[in-house]
């Protein structure tokens, strides 16, 4: 498979599912910011109480990025299987429906 015909198979599958696709996206955007808001408070909270200490303030900063950022932990591959399932869905076979009894 080349470049070429990778983009073209891309540009093929997503037709008529791009919508769709920007709507899963943008269903996670509230538990992204609800996850990076203690983040963000623990570096305002470290740059206001340590302006005099630049490298103490540095060095704060990187040591509760992990324990700050523990949200994204959770949120990230249930945003990876939520990818996972589009992608199966909009490449499924088309199935013919079963016949009534």
């Amino acid at each position: 498979l080349t470049a070429n015909e990778a983009i073209t198979e891309s540009r093929r599958i997503m037709n008529g599912n791009k919508w769709r696709l920007f709507c899963l996206d943008f269903s996670f955007i509230g538990w992204e910011l609800l996850c990076s808001l203690p983040l963000y408070a623990g570096g305002f909270l470290v740059l206001k109480y340590f302006t005099g200490s630049e490298a103490m303030a540095i060095s704060l900063v990187l040591l509760l990025t992990i324990p700050l950022s523990i949200g994204f932990f959770f949120v990230r591959p249930y945003e990876e299987v939520a990818w996972a399932t589009f992608y199966r869905d909009i490449t499924a076979a088309p199935t013919e429906p079963d016949e009534a009894y």
